[in-house]
């Protein structure tokens, strides 16, 4: 004889406290990183991308090579009054500017910014 089985039984119930929302890329954010993006893969300076959420910050991450450490990484904070700017561009693994837009981060790039002390 078989037995009836429902999945509802075995799937994870939500919290009954409220859960954090995780922080993600808007479409017009994405597009943003990607126009900027773009040209610098045409002209064979970077390589590869990624993007990683967490509960607290969603991260681009910008590649030379895909096996090495990024050379740069856009992150967008979780929204908090006290904070000063919800964005932040590392290089380097340190905070080279916060923003309170995106559009201030991008247009660092407009610079043609290149990492300090990397003789490559």
């Amino acid at each position: 004889m078989s037995n009836l089985l429902f999945l509802s039984d075995f799937r994870e119930k939500p919290a009954r406290f409220h859960r954090q929302q995780r922080v993600t890329f808007s479409k017009r954010e994405l597009s943003q990183l990607l126009s900027v993006y773009s040209p610098r893969v045409t002209n064979g300076e970077w390589k590869d991308y990624a993007i990683d959420h967490t509960p607290s910050m969603a991260i681009f991450s910008i590649f030379r090579r895909t096996s090495e450490t990024p050379l740069f990484a856009i992150a967008k904070l979780a929204a908090d009054n006290g904070r000063k700017g919800n964005y932040l561009l590392f290089s380097g693994g340190r905070i080279r500017h916060r923003a309170t837009n995106i559009g201030d981060i991008l247009t660092l790039f407009d610079k043609r910014l290149r990492l300090i002390g990397n003789d490559n």
